[in-house]
C-alpha cells in the first residue's frame, strides 16, 4: 500500500517498484491515509475492552454510531395524533 508522497504522483513512482511477492496499491486517502490510519488505530487502542454483553465489532473502518431511541407516546398523543 502506497500512501503519502508517492502516492500523490503514483504514476512515476510506481514503474520504479518491484516486489515478487505481493501487489503494489494506491492509498484512495492519498497523502492522509496514514492520518486516518493512525487516529483509528488509536481510538481502537482507546476504547474499553468489550464484554460478553458488548456486540460485535462491525467491519467497516468508521466507528459504529449509537441510534438514539424514538421517544414514546402516550395514550393522549395517540388519540390525537401528535
Amino acid at each position: 500500500m502506497l500512501g503519502g508522497g508517492v502516492s500523490k504522483d503514483a504514476a512515476k513512482w510506481l514503474p520504479l517498484l518491484h516486489l515478487e511477492r505481493s501487489e503494489l496499491a494506491v492509498a484512495k486517502l492519498l497523502n492522509n491515509a496514514g492520518i486516518v490510519g493512525a487516529a483509528l488505530y488509536a481510538a481502537q487502542a482507546a476504547a474499553p475492552p468489550a464484554t460478553k454483553a458488548a456486540k460485535p465489532a462491525t467491519s467497516s473502518a468508521a466507528p459504529a454510531v449509537q441510534q438514539r431511541a424514538k421517544p414514546r407516546r402516550t395514550p393522549a398523543a395517540r388519540k390525537t395524533g401528535a
